[in-house]
């Protein structure tokens, strides 16, 4: 098979390789690649590095325990009947309105 096809096909893939979100079947194809062919992978590393200095850069140390009670207070308010209507259900024709009327269950409208 033509290398540079492999090479396209391997760097097609890498994000979803270091993600794990390919098969075992892809997997081993790209592993294989990655083994013998230098370019591909360092650039794969590239893309590791990468993934990983944004995974760090984006971690979040937790919502501290009083912004959750304030939060969660506040959404038991709002679950009180607003004009006969349940937050949820209001939730939903919200929903329903930006959407178009369509796609509402039932096929209404």
């Amino acid at each position: 098979m033509n290398p540079a096809y492999l090479c396209a096909s391997t760097m097609a893939h890498v994000d979803e390789f270091i993600d794990g979100e390919l098969g075992p079947r892809e997997c081993e194809g790209v592993e294989a690649h990655l083994l013998v062919c230098p370019r591909c992978r360092a650039a794969y590393q590239r893309e590791l590095d990468l993934k990983n200095i944004v995974r760090k850069a984006c971690a979040c140390s937790g919502v501290p325990d009083e912004l959750k009670d304030r939060v969660l207070a506040r959404i038991s308010q709002l679950r009180v009947d607003v004009d006969g209507a349940t937050f949820e259900s209001l939730t939903f024709r919200a929903a329903v309105y930006r959407q178009g009327p369509n796609t509402a269950p039932g096929g209404g409208g």
